[in-house]
This record gives structure tokens, sequence and C-alpha cells, in this order.
């Protein structure tokens, strides 16, 4: 029983990829746990303890795909920490742009262009940030950069490609 355990374990190393020696040893700790447990609840069930460890392997996989799948699952988890600190560098970068550019953020201009306050729409100074945005043009690129990088920073659902 334990020879064959032991067999499938070194089978799932094999494909968990370049990971440290600690990171090796806990993820196949761990599926040791599982395995024993598996086979310590087919024995109560009254099984023999070879059968019940070809069950528990049999419940788990193959050797091979299991290990490809604690793989990507690890390079999931470390391409979403990664992804959260992509966002957080775009978010200050943009903030930064804004404040050495002396311009204030996109969502405030916008804010005021389209104010549903009591004043109409039509007087000049609702429109004069509008029309000191197309007099500099460098204002203008700067704001729809600003908005452009924060639209590629929206946190997005992984699985579907939306914004969340």
């Amino acid at each position: 029983m334990k020879q064959t355990l032991e067999q499938y374990l070194q089978q799932v190393a094999t494909k968990l990829g370049p990971i440290s020696h600690e990171e090796r040893q806990d993820e196949l700790e761990e599926l040791r746990q599982h395995l024993e447990a598996s086979v310590a609840a087919s024995v109560a069930k009254g099984h023999s303890p070879a059968m019940a460890a070809e069950e528990a392997t049999r419940q788990f996989g193959t050797a091979s795909s299991l290990g490809r799948q604690l793989f990507f699952a690890r390079w999931r988890r470390l391409l979403r920490r990664t992804d959260s600190v992509w966002t957080a560098t775009v978010y200050a970068s943009a903030l930064i742009v804004c404040h050495i550019s002396g311009m204030p953020p996109v969502f405030q201009w916008i804010a005021h262009l389209f104010d549903s306050g009591t004043t109409h729409h039509t007087n000049s100074t609702d429109w004069g940030l509008f029309w000191m945005l197309l007099g500099n043009p460098y204002q203008l690129l700067l704001s729809v950069l600003y908005g452009t990088i924060l639209a590629l920073a929206a946190p997005r659902n992984a699985s579907r490609g939306l914004m969340v």
C-alpha cells in the first residue's frame, strides 16, 4: 500500500515543474494527507489496504494529469498576484502623470462637463473646461491616455475577460 502511494507521489512530483524544494514537499505532503485520508475511509468501509490505495489514486486521476493541474494552479496564483501588482503600478503611474502635468483626474472633467445641476449647459462657464481642452491638445492627449490606462487596469473577470 505505502509503496504504491509513494510511487504515485513521485510521479506527481515529476510533473510539478520548476519549484523550490520546500514548495514541492508542501504540495506532496498535502496530497499525501488527502490520499491517506481516502485510503483510511475505504479501509473503514471494509476494503483491503491495497484496493483502497488503488481506489484513492483512481479518484485523484493519473499522476501526470494531477501534477499538471497542480503546476497550472500554482501559475494561475502567481499570475493573479502579478496582475494585482501591475494594476497598482498602472494606477500609480496615471496619478503621477496627472500630478506632474497639473491636470485634474479625467472623471472630474467629465463630472463638470455633464453636471446635471440647475445651470444650463449652453452657459459659457459650463463649457469653458471643454473648450480649454480642445484648445490645449497636450492636456486632451493626457486625459485620453489617463482614461485608457484606467480602462486597461480595471480588474477583469479572468474566465470571460469582462470588466468586473
